[in-house]
């Protein structure tokens, strides 16, 4: 059976999905962009972009990894504190502080991030600007900075808003053992141990080529990416007859766009005619040289086998498998819908699903429960939602739980006439404990 590189490729991008859109790494953690959610007191695409700049140019002057990561610490500091203003000369208290941080404290702090409850008075947030100074002194600095945080009248909605952000920028830390590439995030600990292929050498450098051709201000480019596969397939990973050369020249005349749509189009039982026919007949000639070719090319297509269906949704990955047990709630099909607000900073759509999904188990947009969740959707705080269905509650009770929990969704506005209307469609229905249950079982997998 004669396989062309092409085809080889509609392997991974099938298993992997989409072109990689723009991302950001921090603390050995990476995100695409486009999956951190929407704030409203903060702008969380541009505190990754920070970071992730500032990491990057980090330059140590001495000893210590409090030196080396001052940048950073800083600017984390003018965000929380100075809520990116320089109100009183908050800015250089930041930049005092930052020398004093001490580098275990912090990590030690948000590997043990368990609530998204703000800070709830001066002395609480005095102690944890404190705490995170370590063994050094900063307390004339956190005293100061404590001040200035809570001159602002949105000082809770802003440290919800971070908290939310945190767990988003966790999700990403944690993930060490993980690489991404194509869109998908890849645990190299469920990489099958192959004998002739090392999955997690391959998976790993596909990562790194994938970032460096998507890093502005460079045009993105598959060539790096396309050489390294055409060598890994054909090649062995050895330069049998100058094997990686023809590679080289191949690559050359691979147009990424061109190539990017047959391999979505190709038929897999037909070998894919392509530009370089020179250099690939001599390439599959190299590649039915090797006396494993069998073996070697079963053990790449199982590298890189089609997998579940997935998708980002608010910074995290959700698999089908994670919510396909939930049988009183179409999960996957929620998430899938919630997923398309995910491009808008108009939360009114969102906040009008959410609450049709919660309280009226999905009855249609025009019944009457849709109708109270659309009058109610401008007066919904969204931040307290996103609060919410990262640290979901058990099933109400009773109906006037029930109308407390949902009152509290709009903050400070007034929807308590329409919260009694909506619980009371809510409990109408037979199955309710076990829906809402479901409901919220949903979000504590994905945020888990």
């Amino acid at each position: 059976m004669r396989v062309s590189l092409l085809l080889f490729s509609f392997f991974l991008i099938h298993s992997m999905g989409a072109v990689r859109e723009p991302s950001a790494s921090y603390r050995l953690g990476r995100i695409a962009l486009r999956n951190i959610p929407k704030y409203t007191h903060i702008n969380g695409t541009e505190i990754w972009l920070k970071l992730d700049s500032l990491e990057k140019n980090a330059i140590a002057p001495g000893p210590g990894p409090a030196i080396i990561h001052a940048p950073d610490f800083e600017y984390l500091c003018k965000v929380f504190y100075c809520h990116n203003e320089n109100k009183r000369y908050c800015e250089p208290l930041c930049t005092r502080r930052a020398l004093q941080f001490d580098y275990k404290s912090f990590f030690d702090r948000l590997d043990n991030i368990n609530s998204t409850e703000p800070t709830p008075n001066k002395e609480a947030c005095l102690k944890d600007c404190i705490d995170l100074c370590g063994p050094n002194d900063c307390k004339k600095q956190c005293v100061d900075l404590v001040d200035i945080h809570f001159e602002y009248k949105n000082r809770k909605e802003m440290h919800l808003s971070l908290l939310l952000f945190s767990s988003c920028l966790l999700l990403a830390v944690l993930a060490k053992d993980t690489a991404l590439w194509k869109d998908t995030i890849i645990n190299l600990k469920r990489i099958p141990n192959f004998f002739y292929v090392n999955g997690v050498e391959v998976v790993k450098k596909l990562d790194a080529l994938e970032e460096v051709a998507f890093r502005p201000p460079l045009t993105p480019g598959h060539g790096p990416e396309y050489e390294y596969l055409c060598r890994l397939f054909y090649c062995h990973n050895e330069n049998k007859n100058n094997c990686n050369e023809l590679c080289t020249e191949h690559t050359k005349k691979v147009d990424d766009k061109l190539v990017d749509e047959h391999i979505r189009s190709i038929n897999s039982s037909q070998p894919w005619a392509s530009a370089g026919k020179k250099e690939c007949d001599k390439l599959v000639q190299i590649h039915f040289s090797f006396e494993n070719r069998v073996e070697y090319e079963q053990e790449v297509k199982e590298l890189f086998k089609p997998s579940e269906p997935f998708l980002f949704w608010k910074g995290a990955l959700v698999t089908l498998s994670m919510v396909s047990d939930l049988k009183h709630i179409d999960a996957w099909g929620i998430i899938q819908h919630l997923k398309t607000f995910e491009n808008t900073t108009d939360f009114l759509p969102e906040n009008e699903y959410l609450c049709r999904i919660a309280y009226c188990h999905n009855e249609h947009a025009l019944s009457h429960c849709g109708k109270v969740c659309a009058e109610v959707a401008p007066r919904i705080d969204h931040d307290i939602i996103e609060y919410v269905i990262r640290t979901p509650a058990p099933p109400a009770p009773s109906k006037d739980a029930c109308k407390m929990e949902c009152s509290a969704m709009c903050g400070k506005n007034d929807c308590k006439k329409e919260c009694s209307v909506l619980c009371a469609v809510h409990f109408s229905y037979d199955n309710r404990k076990q829906y809402e249950s479901d409901f919220k079982r949903m979000f504590m997998r994905i945020f888990d």
